[in-house]
Parts: structure tokens; C-alpha cells; sequence
């Protein structure tokens, strides 16, 4: 069992590929801190859901006391992406006596997973493109095209959400 997992993602919208993820983590770390980006985005295409509304997608699926649910701004930059999600991170843990090392990085992608295992951190992959589930980006453009497919890809309670909000 590993002490503290984390997460990056957009979750735009929290989806069935993310669920799992989030599920193998909680499985294996007393504790998951997941990190919500493009936090300062929001109604745009690529985004179109709130800070906010994200996290109210997550509370609504996962127990709380097991997950942290931070928000970050993207500054689009790849290469520079760890070692910031790190530092901040690191301050939380100075004004929260929390301890935020990262023991296990959980990805989605071998190309996510890899921006991680270059700074030592040991990761563990769930590679969605082997499963039968859709992307983001996929599903984004279903609920665009008001095609309700989407509802098969992400958990009821964040069904219920995204009816509730008119994008």
C-alpha cells in the first residue's frame, strides 16, 4: 500500500476512464489527491465546465476523506508541468501540516505517465485506449450534438450535473 497517490486531469467531464483510475488509487493509497487543471477555464469548447462543477462531479462519485480535490491553473508547458504540480504540492503541505509527497503516480497515458517517471516518481498506468471507454473529447462532442450516448460514459451522479447545467 502506498501512503499518498495522485492525479492529473482536466475531468471535462469526470468520466468512467477516470473513475477507474480513481478507484485503483483508492485501492492502494491510504490517501489521493487529485489535481483538477485548467482550473481557470471554463465554457469554452475544450472546457466547458466550471472549477466548480468538476468538483462537484467528483464529491458526488468519491468518499471525500480518502480524496483531495485541488484545482490548478495549465501553463502550458509540458516539460515544466511536474515540477510545478510538485511545488504546489509542497505548499500545501507547509500550511496544512499535511504530508503531499507523492509516492505513486496514477496516468491514463504512457505519455502522461512519462512526464512523471523523468523526475523518479514511480508511476502506475491505466491505459484507457485498451478499454471500450471514450474519451473527454469524445464525449464533449456527443453532449454537444445532444447525442445521449454520453450518458453510457460517465457515472449517474455526474449524469444529474451535467443535465442540470445549459452549455
Amino acid at each position: 500500500m502506498y501512503s499518498h497517490g495522485l492525479i492529473c486531469l482536466r475531468a471535462q467531464p469526470l468520466h468512467l476512464g477516470h473513475v477507474e483510475l480513481i478507484n485503483k488509487a483508492m485501492d492502494i493509497c491510504q490517501s489521493v489527491t487529485i489535481v483538477i487543471g485548467s482550473s481557470q477555464e471554463s465554457r469554452t469548447e475544450r472546457n466547458p465546465f466550471s472549477i466548480e462543477e468538476r468538483k462537484k462531479m467528483f464529491y458526488s462519485v468519491f468518499n471525500q476523506k480518502k480524496l483531495n480535490c485541488i484545482s490548478v491553473e495549465d501553463i502550458n508547458n509540458p516539460p515544466k508541468w511536474v515540477s510545478y504540480i510538485l511545488s504546489i504540492l509542497l505548499m500545501l503541505s507547509t500550511y496544512s501540516h499535511v504530508n503531499n509527497e507523492v509516492d505513486v503516480y496514477f496516468a491514463g497515458t504512457k505519455w502522461d505517465a512519462e512526464l512523471f517517471q523523468k523526475e523518479g516518481i514511480k508511476t502506475i498506468i491505466l491505459d484507457r485506449s485498451l478499454s471500450n471507454l471514450k474519451s473527454g473529447t469524445e464525449l464533449r462532442k456527443m453532449i454537444k450534438e445532444k447525442d445521449d450516448t454520453w450518458k453510457r460514459y460517465v457515472p449517474l451522479e455526474v449524469q444529474k450535473i451535467i443535465e442540470e447545467i445549459k452549455i
